[in-house]
């Protein structure tokens, strides 16, 4: 039973270390990346993309989805709170 125990601990540890790392990349700010020397290094006059590493690629991704979804929960709840608050009204003076 000991056994048992100390496996679900360990199993709850890592998933809550996993957890707080996606957190963690999630809410730390961004470093401003320098300006580089050369921004026409892909020939003809156009801008070469921006190398970011591939962590830095996904962070950003994760935190633009979740402002979106941030942005439609609240939109969410303002459009249930309205209904509500009319349904309580129409009840009210009923």
């Amino acid at each position: 039973m000991a056994k048992r125990r100390r496996s679900g601990f360990l199993a709850g540890l890592i998933i809550g270390i996993a957890i707080g790392a996606a957190v963690t990349l999630v809410l730390t700010p961004r470093p401003v990346a320098a300006p580089s020397a050369d921004p026409t290094d892909a020939g003809e006059g156009e801008t070469a993309p921006v190398a970011d590493d591939p962590l830095a690629a996904v962070v950003s991704r994760v935190r633009e989805r979740y402002q979106d979804a941030l942005v439609q929960g609240r939109e969410a709840f303002e459009r249930a709170r309205a209904e509500a608050l009319q349904l309580y009204n129409q009840a009210r003076s009923q």
